[in-house]
């Protein structure tokens, strides 16, 4: 189903049909990845990381749509797909990438 640089058509599909259909979306993704959508909004929060901050990845958590992925996985027909169908019925799409600053202590 996935491998460790890609993340199958097939689940891509998946994915787009039930934003299409509107129904919540949780899947785990290759290297510890989490994509969650609550509901189709015209946002997407992303977290790519080298090494997964917990503390910040639970921050990123609290949003109703958020892509938490290992930096080395290849996203960007995941996204684009998103975009297309999010944006066909909010006529825009955001897609938000944050960053913990890595020098800073928990």
């Amino acid at each position: 189903m996935m491998d460790e640089k890609h993340i199958e058509p097939e689940l891509v599909k998946e994915i787009c049909s039930h934003i299409s259909s509107e129904k919540p979306v949780h899947k785990e993704l290759p290297n510890n990845g989490v994509l969650h959508i609550d509901k189709m909004l015209p946002f997407i929060c992303i977290y790519r990381f080298k090494k997964q901050d917990f503390y910040f990845s639970r921050v990123l958590k609290t949003q109703a749509s958020y892509l938490i992925i290992d930096e080395n996985i290849d996203v960007s027909h995941l996204l684009e797909a998103i975009r297309l169908i999010t944006s066909h019925k909010f006529d825009t799409f955001l897609m938000l990438e944050v960053w913990p600053n890595e020098e800073a202590e928990h």
